[in-house]
């Protein structure tokens, strides 16, 4: 075989294996879905019900939108006899309790030296404001009574998994 013809086939596989790799490129680059959120720092939250206490996840749904579970898992302290509402924000959408569970009662203590840990769980159905693609999923509340009610969040993770 004449060596110009090989030469030729060895460059264009080699343009074709370059053109593979860069168009996985952007795909490699893309920002993943956060399943699982851990976060070990302090935030402070003070104010009337409802925000977002910035804590997010997000899941994939498929065509045929299927139930989730959110777990919240945190600890957190109290400054004063503070009554604190926390709900759950899908994708963007108001503050809700979305279902049964302890989450429904707010978080209500009487001390100064208030400490505790709490697990929500949130059962998301269909017909909670899941779509079909990227659903997110954020922890949100406040105040109850006051707009100056506050609660410091401690280390937490908040994660959504599919329900089986």
């Amino acid at each position: 075989m004449n060596s110009a013809i090989v030469h030729r086939r060895v460059t264009y596989v080699a343009i074709i294996c370059l053109g593979l790799m860069a168009g996985a490129v952007p795909s490699a680059q893309a920002v993943p879905l956060s399943q699982v959120h851990r976060d070990f720092g302090s935030q402070t939250f003070t104010g009337k019900c409802c925000f977002s206490w910035n804590e997010t996840v997000s899941v994939h749904e498929p065509a045929n939108v299927v139930p989730v579970v959110v777990t919240w898992s945190t600890d957190f302290t109290l400054n004063s006899a503070n009554y604190i509402f926390t709900g759950l924000m899908v994708n963007g959408g108001p503050c809700q309790s979305l279902g049964g569970g302890s989450f429904q009662q707010p978080l209500q203590f009487v001390s100064t030296v208030n400490f505790d840990v709490r697990t929500f769980q949130f059962i998301v159905l269909p017909s909670q404001g899941l779509l079909p693609g990227i659903n997110t999923f954020t922890v949100c509340g406040g105040g109850i009574f006051s707009d100056t009610e506050t609660i410091k969040i401690e280390s937490n993770v908040l994660e959504v998994r599919f329900a089986k």
